[in-house]
């Protein structure tokens, strides 16, 4: 069981899903540290401490991302593809949570080394049961890697 806050770290541009995300891990009483970005560019900010992220103690590098398919600037798919190929990146987890259930979308997140996808639920009550699978799956069960 993990003890320490696991850090979070979700890429979405939609206020809504991020909240209610954020919500449904407070509410599942899960012990985290919650942060998120809206787009690739403040993800690779966040994670380099640059730009108006380039404080590391109020942003904490991520034991795992969130990340969404449909983005402005570069899609999900292509934010993947530059995580996976960047050294100090490349070995954070992620799971894709996004609204599409293409079996395209699908095929190509894990072809370009998602960890896992998720389609998020469209209910509070579908979401909160995803969050409380999500941290028995990846808080209890598997074994992060420590970004420090």
């Amino acid at each position: 069981m993990h003890h320490k806050p696991v850090v979070i770290l979700m890429v979405d541009d939609d206020l809504e899903d991020i909240y209610s995300t954020k919500r449904a891990f407070k509410e599942g009483k899960i012990i985290n540290d919650f942060h998120h970005v809206l787009d690739g560019d403040q993800l690779f900010d966040y994670l380099a401490n640059k730009g108006d992220y380039d404080d590391e103690n109020q942003n904490p590098f991520p034991h795992i991302i969130l990340l969404d398919i449909n983005l402005p600037k570069k899609s999900g798919i292509e934010i993947l593809e530059e995580l996976r190929q960047h050294k100090d990146y490349r070995s954070i987890p992620v799971v894709m949570l996004t609204t599409s259930d293409q079996s395209t979308d699908i095929f190509t997140s894990y072809d370009k080394g998602a960890n896992s996808y998720i389609t998020k639920p469209v209910t509070v009550d579908g979401m909160m049961q995803v969050v409380q699978q999500f941290e028995a799956y990846w808080f209890q069960l598997v074994k992060l890697p420590d970004p420090n």
